[in-house]
């Protein structure tokens, strides 16, 4: 085993048995002893990360699997949000040496404080403050050492998306003559969400939001990239703290926000407007910007990749569907009519209707 290395910090301890979590010697670089260690799960991961009770603090341990450079430019990025004020990240911490990271057996592992708390829930308070936080990041300032990156596609999104939509179309038309429940419930409910597709690409194109894109990378702010339930902590306190930083960097904010809304208010109503209340707090929306957050909300991916998918599978001709038991259907099939319902929401939310934010399900459902 190799030692662990962090620029200009002592050599810590080796672990007593090759068993053991490598964060057992993680920590040991930043001074602290450790006590117990359990994973962390994410929402892709069963362990995604480290828990380490040390004698002082707890903190978390994370494996990097990208370069230093990379790992340098986040720490960086995040120490930039925080000396301007932005409280709702975890701590990241240095080694005694005053490293960001250390290097165990090869692979690259940074420490940020715990943070003792409650997962997100879907409580209405909670996502108020979720939406405050985002809008907070989406306003906060590059700064001088973050020039921004012009990536086109990132402010030009249209063309994917519709060869999104053709590949959807071709699917729902294979799922046609073919048997099963699957694609019985294609040809059901595909026509609906290829509606909600056409309506998303309407309001994308819309004047008005082809005017705010037409700013180009004047447009991009920071992201954190991943807001997730399992990535978002409510504190003792009270306060949201966004975890998992990895995926920050230049982008569309209302397509970062209309991720949010479909990836934590579970498509109910009062979670929708509490998120978009609370980030409306932070940055004002004008016409176009509210079109764009329908636009990228609406787009029905995970059902469209589901149809594409299934209906290319091999085989999928001569057999039922039912035999395909693809992982993702239950939930779809489950969240269909929210879904559907969330597209007559945020219809008239992106027309500046008067009474958005008072809306409760009886508004909006059939």
């Amino acid at each position: 085993m190799k030692a662990i290395r962090s620029t200009g910090s002592t050599q810590p301890n080796r672990p007593r048995n090759g068993v053991r979590s490598p964060a057992w010697t993680v920590v040991r670089a930043y001074g602290l002893t450790p006590r117990r260690v359990r994973p962390l799960a994410s929402a892709y991961r069963a362990a995604a990360a480290t828990l380490v009770v040390t004698d002082r603090i707890p903190v978390v341990v994370k494996a990097y699997g990208r370069s230093p450079e990379r790992l340098e430019a986040l720490a960086r990025r995040m120490q930039h949000l925080q000396e301007g004020g932005y409280s709702h990240l975890p701590t990241w911490l240095r080694t005694t040496s005053g490293a960001r990271y250390v290097t165990w057996n090869g692979r690259l592992y940074y420490v940020t404080r715990y943070v003792d708390g409650y997962p997100l829930r879907g409580q209405p308070d909670a996502l108020w403050k979720l939406g405050q936080a985002l809008g907070r990041l989406h306003r906060f300032p590059w700064g001088r050492a973050f020039p921004v990156s012009a990536d086109h596609a990132a402010y030009r999104p249209m063309p994917d998306m519709r060869r999104q939509l053709a590949a959807f179309r071709d699917a729902l038309q294979r799922a046609a003559a073919r048997r099963g429940r699957v694609f019985a419930w294609l040809r059901q409910h595909g026509p609906d969400f290829l509606e909600m597709a056409e309506q998303s690409l309407r309001f994308l194109g819309d004047r008005e939001a082809q005017r705010v894109l037409s700013r180009g990378a004047r447009c991009l702010t920071w992201l954190h990239g991943d807001v997730t339930r399992p990535n978002v902590r409510v504190a003792r306190a009270g306060e949201i703290v966004l975890l998992d930083w990895e995926n920050m960097k230049p982008g569309l904010p209302w397509r970062e926000l209309a991720r949010a809304l479909n990836n934590t208010c579970d498509f109910q109503p009062d979670a929708i407007s509490a998120l978009l209340r609370g980030y409306q707090s932070e940055v004002k929306l004008d016409d176009g910007e509210r079109r764009l957050v329908a636009g990228f909300a609406l787009w029905p991916l995970e059902v469209m990749r589901f149809a594409t998918a299934v209906t290319s599978a091999p085989g999928a001709t001569e057999r039922p569907s039912s035999s395909l038991r693809a992982p993702e259907f239950h939930t779809i099939e489950e969240s269909a009519a929210r879904r559907l319902a969330l597209a007559r929401y945020l219809a008239t939310w992106a027309d500046g209707d008067a009474a958005e934010d008072h809306f409760r399900a009886a508004d909006w459902k059939e």
